[in-house]
């Protein structure tokens, strides 16, 4: 059996039914303390008999395999239902809980071997499912699927699901070098699981509804009306929200990847619209933040936020919720929640690593189109600009922790629309006047007096060339942008990318939305000529609005970005880590040339090379007089390969 499993490179799910397993089984890494890579994977399943079930599990060097198996937690589903008071009027702010059967949830606490391992399920001595362990601290390439406000999934069984998130996941594995091996890891960027409103089960009988919630109505908590029994009552972030659109349409990719999610609004805000308050934490943390958003065993659940070092990757997911009453502690107040999150971001972000990604719901750079979410107009009052401490309180001391630490990437949500920046480094105040826009209709950004810095464009200057359109009122050739390449020959810059589209976009061709002009942050790459939308407000162009999610391929000195639709690659950039090489030439006469390209690899295509010597100058070509350049500079060079930064020493030595 196992040598068969030790060639199964897609994950394997046989049928449910018999195997009496309703979720899983879905990987969670295991938090460590110091930042060192997870040395331990638990393998998880539910299903609603305790007994039965055995776990198997083998290096794929044929090594031994360390494991814990425990299937004796109890789990009760949890589903609200609105109370019926006795004199027939409805409460609003009351919720009783009423019990479904009982569900056990099963775990294999694995110590990852070095090499990775696979592993089956048996129920009743029959293989039920089978999945490998990857060690993503030693592949040479990791492939990253996010999926930003994808909690939404139209499913009506476990087994049937075609709705949004499961063609976003099927888009990309189409994009892969390899479709069958899937995703190495997901990256969820919160507001993952919507509730019974955000889905239409209009077209499915009451049979089926009420398989959707078997809600128990000779339970003795039983209401006056019994006519709620079988509805559709979870709600954001509720359990049967994470099953229906989540756990079921990825039921054949999660048993091989582990998954990394971030808190967003509708974990914390929406999960009972404030009819249950978390006074104690014993509903919200019990039934909602814990179980189905920190089940992903991220860290604190009394947090919400935390770290993973994955070889040369550190992930930080933040959570921009902490004026939720979910987090509200004794002695704590929303600024003082948000300062102990800093300090703590500061003591992560100061370990050395290759690769820093730092995600959070709630975007600090943003043109969003409804009110409230764009954090570039200005901010007078509550119904214009941002207004809100997750926005305008969290931006400067979130910007300067990146530009201090030098994070590569930083992805968020909550907008439900595509965005992707330069590389920029420098903190970019909140505006709070009117006068941001000058008469040429370019914002005042990249200037002398503005603190934010553009470290490159990704296209050798065609920023410049679109500005240089825009005020001439001419064309522009906008794929000028796609296939940005950007080379960080030091450590400054940071690519910010919003996606939050997995799962829906935004409405912005209507007479009553927006209600402000959008799409309009001048950090954002533009897309499109600036148009005039139905509600008269100026769409600068500076997103897509299309459903999308995206694919970050880390491989060696290269993180690749693809945002990813149903018509193929919206939009890809390559951030390149640039290498250090020391060189000595030693010449017989100053005016002997030298050709740099001598001191590359011989398998980069030569057309690709761009030299910049130690002033600056850009090289038409390879060949330098050494005359020019006795003793040291610093020459870099960008290529298809990547980008290096080579020390040439050049002296003469007379024959």
């Amino acid at each position: 059996m196992f040598c068969t499993l030790i060639t199964l490179f897609s994950p394997q799910l046989f049928a449910q039914d018999d195997c009496m397993i309703s979720r899983g089984p879905y990987q969670q890494l295991v938090i460590t303390n110091d930042n060192s890579d997870p040395k331990q994977v638990l393998i998880k399943w539910r299903s609603s008999t305790q007994e039965g079930f055995t776990f198997e599990a083998e290096a794929v060097d044929g090594k031994d395999i360390s494991f814990v198996y425990n299937s004796i937690e109890e789990y009760k589903m949890v589903f609200p239902v609105k109370e019926k008071l006795l004199d027939g009027q409805d409460c609003d702010e009351t919720y009783y809980f009423y019990y479904d059967v009982r569900q056990y949830n099963h775990t294999a606490s694995v110590f990852m071997p070095e090499n990775g391992g696979v592993y089956s399920i048996f129920y009743d001595g029959k293989v039920c499912a089978e999945g490998e362990m990857r060690n993503l601290a030693t592949k040479e390439k990791m492939n990253i699927f996010v999926l930003g406000d994808s909690g939404f999934e139209r499913c009506a069984t476990g087994d049937t699901c075609t709705g949004n998130l499961s063609q976003n996941i099927a888009l990309l594995n189409e994009h892969l070098d390899d479709e069958s091996t899937g995703a190495d890891l997901y990256v969820l960027l919160g507001d993952n699981a919507y509730g019974g409103r955000h889905v239409d089960y209009s077209d499915l009988t009451v049979t089926e509804q009420s398989q959707l919630i078997p809600v128990q109505c000779d339970d003795p908590l039983t209401v006056e009306d019994e006519s709620i029994c079988g509805d559709f009552s979870d709600d954001d972030g509720m359990d049967h929200a994470w099953q229906q659109n989540f756990f079921n349409p990825l039921r054949s990719h999660l048993s091989s990847s582990p998954v990394l999610a971030t808190i967003g609004n509708h974990e914390a805000d929406y999960s009972y619209h404030d009819e249950i308050n978390c006074e104690g934490m014993e509903v919200a943390t019990k039934f909602n933040v814990e179980d189905y958003f920190m089940n992903f065993e991220a860290g604190d659940t009394s947090e919400a936020y935390y770290s993973h070092q994955i070889g040369d990757l550190l992930i930080i997911s933040l959570n921009t919720e902490l004026s939720s009453p979910c987090f509200e502690a004794p002695g704590t107040t929303d600024a003082s929640r948000r300062i102990e999150m800093i300090t703590w971001l500061d003591g992560q972000l100061s370990h050395d690593s290759k690769w820093k990604i730092v995600t959070m719901h709630t975007p600090i750079h943003s043109g969003g189109s409804r009110q409230g979410r764009n954090t570039f107009l200005p901010c007078h009052d509550a119904k214009s600009g941002w207004c809100s401490i997750e926005g305008k309180n969290m931006m400067g001391p979130i910007a300067r922790k990146i530009d201090e630490y030098d994070v590569d990437l930083v992805m968020y949500g909550h907008n439900h629309f595509y965005e992707r920046s330069f590389l920029v480094s420098g903190h970019y105040e909140f505006h709070d006047d009117d006068d941001i826009t000058p008469g040429n209709g370019l914002p005042l950004v990249f200037s002398e007096t503005d603190a934010m810095k553009l470290e490159s464009d990704g296209c050798n200057g065609c920023y410049e060339e679109y500005k240089s359109a825009i005020k001439a009122g001419t064309a522009f050739n906008y794929d000028l942008f796609n296939e940005a390449n950007f080379y960080k020959f030091e450590a400054e810059g940071t690519v910010f990318v919003l996606s939050g589209a997995a799962a829906g976009d935004e409405s912005i061709n209507s007479l009553t939305s927006p209600k402000q002009d959008f799409f309009n942050h001048p950090i954002m790459r533009p897309f499109q000529e600036p148009s005039v939308s139905p509600s008269g407000y100026i769409n600068v162009g500076r997103a897509i609005n299309t459903i999308s999610a995206s694919l970050i391929e880390l491989e060696g000195d290269q993180l690749m970005y693809k945002q990813i639709g149903q018509n193929g690659i919206l939009d890809q950039f390559i951030v390149h880590k640039c290498s250090t090489a020391e060189q000595t030439i030693s010449v017989c006469d100053s005016g002997q040339t030298i050709l740099l390209n001598e001191l590359l690899a011989n398998d980069i295509p030569v057309e690709s090379i761009q030299w910049t010597d130690c002033d600056g100058n850009s090289l038409s070509g390879s060949e330098i007089e050494a005359s020019n350049y006795l003793g040291e500079c610093q020459f870099r060079v960008e290529h298809a390969e990547g980008c290096q930064t080579i020390n040439l020493t050049v002296i003469v030595t007379p024959s």
